[in-house]
């Protein structure tokens, strides 16, 4: 029956016409607006909410562990692919470039939640030994700990704050959707470039042209969730890693139909969810070795 109606109302509406009532209809189900509000700062913002605020943590646990066991039973093969796959393929691709130097990369992720950019690794990888540090909240460490089969690997390590790892060396840091939460993000910048990766890369990070400046908003595209967030002038952040000694070497977007700011002005809209690949310019004579 709804086959039936579907071909009657394409037939009276044209192809065309029908096209884009049927995305017209999908935009108002399926794409809520992403975000709220313009602020100078995250201390203007009054309603929030924690970020793993109500069941977010355990549903996300559930995806992780079936995207682990899919890439454990998948190593002598290819592991499927997701939707975000071509956002995901690049920190592995990243990490696979550096073979050629060494038999074992050093990754730092933070505010890399449960580990679902080491299970990329892990799937996509072949003859390349990851050691993988992620720095995120003790609710998340907790839940990994929770499940005694989940990434269970001396080379899988997670730690609540990057103090604990300071000392550490670095291949590349890798913030995968994060550094918009950070209150103080320029202070982060800062301590990770102290750290001396050869690659600081930020994925699935949303940017902004032209004459707007950096600005806090309110993320609230998922149910039961209102989060802090920077929207960052692309400008800015890349002078800000210029001036830590990282030159922006890789720029690309993601796209992502749902992703929605129709509810803000014009100038507004010029955004990227963008994949920002930095360079460290100055190396050390150990990585030159």
């Amino acid at each position: 029956m709804k086959r039936i109606v579907k071909l009657i109302v394409k037939k009276i509406l044209g192809e065309s016409l029908f096209q884009r009532l049927k995305r017209a209809v999908e935009i108002l189900l399926f794409r809520p607006v992403f975000f709220e509000g313009v602020y100078k700062n995250f201390a203007e913002i009054k309603d929030s909410t924690p970020y793993n605020a109500g069941n977010y943590l355990a549903k996300s646990f559930e995806y992780a562990k079936k995207k682990y066991q899919l890439a454990v039973d998948n190593l002598s093969y290819i592991p499927p692919a997701f939707k975000d796959s071509g956002l995901r393929n690049i920190l592995p691709l990243l990490a696979a470039s550096l073979r050629t130097e060494k038999q074992k990369v050093h990754i730092l992720d933070f505010g890399g939640g449960l580990g679902a950019s080491y299970i990329d690794l892990l799937g996509q990888l072949k003859g390349l030994e990851v050691v993988y540090h992620i720095v995120d909240l003790e609710e998340n460490r907790k839940e990994i700990q929770s499940d005694s089969s989940y990434t269970k690997s001396d080379n899988f390590n997670f730690h609540t704050s990057v103090e604990n790892i300071a000392h550490l060396l670095f291949d590349i840091i890798y913030l995968g959707s994060s550094l918009q939460y950070i209150e103080n993000y320029v202070a982060l910048i800062s301590r990770l470039a102290e750290m001396k990766p050869r690659y600081i890369f930020l994925s699935h990070t949303l940017v902004v042209d032209g004459t707007i400046e950096t600005f806090a908003t309110v993320q609230v595209n998922v149910q039961g969730k209102r989060l802090k967030n920077w929207i960052f002038n692309y400008g800015e952040i890349e002078e800000r890693f210029k001036a830590q000694g990282y030159g922006l070497i890789y720029r690309s977007a993601n796209y992502d139909e749902y992703l929605n700011l129709d509810n803000y002005n014009e100038q507004f809209r010029k955004y990227r969810s963008a994949n920002l690949l930095f360079l460290r310019l100055e190396r050390t004579f150990h990585e030159s070795l």
